[in-house]
């Protein structure tokens, strides 16, 4: 499965997620699945709304199973990268990526 970061990369708002998953690309925007019902391949655990950066470490410190990427695509770039490096204290297997505008991560 790959994920292309197409919005709220360095801004904060217009979070956009495009799938690509066996053959298909359902488009997630603001953490809401656009397409016909059915269609949704996995459901993604995320926060969405205004919240701090306790806020969101409290949200990272309570995720469980083995987290083998975390995506910060929260707030502004600065914001974004100085959480990002705040990560791998709470979840140190994790690699923690903050996406450019339009990069493509496998997942």
């Amino acid at each position: 499965m790959r994920i292309q970061f197409c919005g709220a990369v360095g801004a904060t708002t217009g979070s956009m997620f495009l799938l690509e998953v066996n053959h298909r690309r359902p488009l997630l925007e603001r953490g809401m699945f656009q397409g016909r019902r059915g269609e949704l391949i996995e459901r993604i655990d995320s926060f969405f709304g205004h919240v701090d950066k306790d806020e969101l470490s409290r949200y990272g410190q309570n995720l469980t199973g083995d987290i083998k990427k975390i995506f910060v695509c929260h707030g502004e770039e600065e914001q974004s990268l100085a959480f990002g490096e705040t990560l791998p204290e709470l979840k140190p297997k994790a690699e923690v990526v903050v996406p450019e505008l339009l990069q493509k991560e496998e997942v």
